[in-house]
């Protein structure tokens, strides 16, 4: 499988959440030993087969510290033993790898799920099965490729619906007949469509799509979701309003982009002609959203899986989020979670909630806090983080720039 698939095997239980939609269908309707295949979506194909399902943890919480290779294996179990008994007798295991490692790491390596080990080169398969079989609050030595660690597991998620899939995946690319066919086709198009009105009326009838109100900087290395198209923006940047370019070859040739300059934005403020458009798209969004929540919220359901029967949808576990977490399993960033769930009761419903992404009905299944509030603790951390940014800032180009007028003349050179 590794000779013929475009991604890698992953010897590891997957929670149904975070599935692919197809890989979701595969398993609602096949039994374990089960393969199915190729299907093609989008551009990609895909043989599935049904390794096995249970029911178990999504994820771990774990403290860890790496231990020494180069004593002899007396002094190894020696010291692995004691450790143990310290962590058994009553210390907390961050003291202990405080006391060990000078003050260097208290061990708190945060969640794991078993793809995120299974797939670390630092970890592997071993470490994996050894941690999401361990008890709990109970310290064990586990070797993998890259040394040893006295670990402890001090929390688990609760059990869901996981599977193991084996995947092999291809992408469909083009040969180059192909490839020379579509460069033909395109340059027909431009050829006979040379006014950018022209591109935009004929492109959808033709088979093109146009991507309409895309800014560009100068610095910018690439248009969203393009990449290796940095000449295209060069380009821009040298050319005037209504102009269009010949085609351009981008991310290694998976791309093909013809450019046209639609506009420019002056230095300084913007217009309110050029943001109303974006004003007006982010107002439209927001009323729907409040309108979507207060419909569903006059359901008057009671239990999260109403809801997901209602939205046609699968309620999904997030293992940890506070106040100031960047990046959400699953979800990305939505500051609206961020507020609302840490201030929401346990098992109770909370939502609708119009999120800045989507909506969301959220039950908080539990709450804890690692550590008492320490006023004079945070005030002194907080100092340390402003001295280390206030630092970055002094070391920052564009603070020696401040009082120097500089024209940036980095379109003609990359």
């Amino acid at each position: 499988m590794r000779a013929n698939s475009d991604i890698p095997y992953v010897d590891a239980y997957v929670a149904y959440n975070s599935l692919s939609p197809e890989a979701q269908q595969f398993v609602n309707s096949n039994a374990v030993g089960t393969v199915d295949g190729p299907i093609l979506t989008d551009r990609t194909y895909n043989i599935y087969k049904l390794e096995g399902a249970k029911v178990a943890p999504d994820s771990v919480k774990l403290e860890m510290i790496g231990l020494p290779m180069m004593i002899d294996q007396a002094e190894f179990r020696d010291l692995t033993d004691s450790l143990i008994d310290v962590v058994q007798g009553g210390t907390p295991f961050a003291d202990m790898a405080k006391s060990v490692s000078n003050g260097r790491t208290d061990g708190d390596a945060g969640w794991a799920t078993e793809a995120e080990l299974a797939t670390s080169p630092q970890f592997g398969v071993q470490f994996k099965d050894a941690v999401f079989n361990a008890a709990l609050k109970t310290p064990f030595v586990i070797q993998s490729g890259m040394g040893s660690y006295l670990v402890q597991v001090t929390q688990k998620t609760a059990p869901v619906k996981k599977y193991k899939l084996a995947n092999i995946q291809l992408l469909v690319t083009p040969s180059q007949d192909t490839k020379m066919k579509i460069y033909d086709g395109l340059s027909r198009f431009v050829t006979e469509n040379r006014t950018l009105d022209n591109l935009k009326a004929n492109a959808a009838a033709a088979g093109y799509t146009i991507q309409k109100e895309v800014e560009v900087t100068p610095d910018q290395t690439s248009i969203a979701g393009i990449e290796g198209s940095r000449s295209a923006i060069q380009w821009a940047f040298t050319h005037e309003k209504g102009t269009i370019s010949d085609i351009k070859e981008c991310q290694d040739g998976e791309y093909l982009v013809v450019t046209a300059v639609e506009n420019s934005l002056k230095e300084g403020y913007r217009s309110l002609e050029s943001v109303s458009p974006i004003l007006k798209r982010e107002l439209i969004n927001q009323k729907k959203s409040e309108k979507w929540a207060a419909d569903l919220k006059a359901k008057g359901y009671t239990t999260l899986e109403q809801y997901a029967e209602a939205l046609n949808t699968v309620p999904q576990s997030v293992k940890a989020l506070t106040f100031g977490t960047n990046y959400i399993t699953g979800i990305g960033s939505e500051p609206m979670l961020n507020v609302a769930v840490p201030n929401a009761p346990a098992n109770v419903i909370t939502g609708p909630i119009a999120g800045k992404n989507r909506g969301y009905v959220v039950v908080v299944t539990n709450k804890s806090t690692d550590e008492a509030f320490n006023e004079a603790t945070s005030l002194q951390q907080a100092q340390m983080q402003n001295g280390y940014k206030m630092y970055q800032i002094l070391q920052s180009p564009d603070f020696l720039k401040d009082g120097v007028k500089i024209e940036n003349n980095a379109t003609r050179f990359f």
